[in-house]
């Protein structure tokens, strides 16, 4: 079906409607959660430690913005989170998150660890990726896509996942990037 406009409930008509979502119409709505940060502004993420992050167009991908981890201010054992808006997963049973990701690390004098977690609940949080110890001896992560699989929170409509950055002290990295989070089903 083509309409030159929206065609109101009827999925296959190319526009993703109101009443239309990711797992019940994927032809008009292709990502439930689709966030490059190019407006940059949040766009509905919340952030912890509102001084470490930030939003930055700095020199990892050249001119994208994306979402910023920076060591400063300094933290000791820190544990902080970026944390996506509500997203409906109602009726999608394999879901993933693509995302792009960069580490760079400053001195090697600490953990620092990135955990991709997720809820279907608002409280209990499922970790579903991990990138841990990480420190001079690893070195920089080079900006490159990672999959994260969102199975453990999947077919409900109040789905949320978040990037949790921890560690013994900040001053031991120069920061984590995200970029082009896209959450889709299989």
């Amino acid at each position: 079906m083509n309409c030159p406009e929206d065609c109101g409930d009827v999925c296959g008509d190319g526009v993703c409607a109101a009443s239309e979502s990711h797992c019940s119409c994927p032809d008009d709505c292709p990502h439930a959660l689709y966030t490059d940060w190019e407006t940059g502004g949040w766009e509905g993420w919340t952030a912890s430690a509102v001084d470490n992050w930030y939003v930055s167009t700095d020199y990892i991908w050249n001119t994208s913005y994306h979402a910023h981890f920076s060591w400063s201010p300094r933290a000791y054992d820190y544990s902080y989170t970026l944390t996506s808006p509500v997203i409906d997963l109602e009726g999608c049973y394999a879901v993933d998150m693509v995302f792009q990701l960069a580490f760079s690390d400053f001195d090697g004098t600490g953990n620092n660890n990135l955990y991709i977690e997720c809820t279907s609940n608002g409280v209990d949080w499922v970790s579903v990726s991990s990138f841990t110890g990480w420190n001079q001896s690893q070195g920089t992560h080079e900006p490159g896509e990672e999959t994260s699989w969102l199975d453990p929170c999947s077919d409900s409509s109040t789905v949320k996942v978040r990037f949790r950055v921890t560690g013994d002290d900040s001053y031991g990295i120069n920061y984590f990037a995200f970029d082009n989070v896209d959450i889709h089903r299989l």
